[in-house]
């Protein structure tokens, strides 16, 4: 071995080490970084020289590769949770346009209509005898009836158009689903 390859080795462990420490830096620099994820250094002999019949001397040391480790299972936690908040999302937006087709929290609404319709049941039940309750009930009968069947169209309506909204949502969350099922059969195998 000469000194040109003494030195060389010596030259290849420098290198690769101040690699590794600019990477140990760096995790350090964003340990409280949302979302980095720790790399680590994977190294690799380079491959002996043969120095004699059946001997070899190192040649030093070479960078394989910079490791990012990131944690699986919390991923697909994650994207379960992501997809999840957007199927929420989605029922909240439709809940919300049915609520405001149909005048909720205010006085013209089906909570009120039902409220009253109820209500003049009470007193019928409180009053059995009076002719005027009995016709408040009816009328109330009637005036939740029509607002019913004013509702219907709106109410068919609504569900329809946000489903053929939400369906590329659906089907991406149906594959992230079924490559959540893939992967944890593989790791029961394991």
């Amino acid at each position: 071995m000469s000194l040109t390859s003494a030195l060389h080795i010596g030259r290849s462990a420098i290198t690769v080490s101040q690699i590794g420490l600019q990477v140990t830096g760096n995790n350090m620099a964003n340990a409280t970084t949302p979302g980095y994820t720790r790399n680590t250094v994977s190294l690799n002999p380079m491959t002996g020289e043969r120095v004699g019949m059946n001997a070899f001397v190192g040649r030093g040391v070479e960078l394989d590769d910079v490791i990012r480790h990131v944690d699986e299972a919390l991923r697909q936690r994650i994207r379960s949770a992501l997809s999840e908040e957007e199927s929420t999302l989605s029922r909240q937006r439709t809940l919300s346009q049915i609520e405001t087709l149909h005048n909720e929290l205010t006085k013209q609404d089906l909570s009120t209509a039902l409220g009253s319709f109820f209500s003049s049941w009470s007193e019928l039940a409180n009053n059995p005898d009076d002719s005027a309750i009995r016709s408040l009930v009816v009328q109330e009968g009637i005036s939740l009836s029509e607002h019913l069947r004013d509702l219907r169209p709106s109410i068919r309506r609504t569900p329809q158009s946000d489903r053929q909204r939400n369906r590329p949502h659906l089907k991406q969350s149906q594959q992230h689903s079924g490559a959540s099922r893939r992967t944890q059969r593989l790791h029961r195998r394991c």
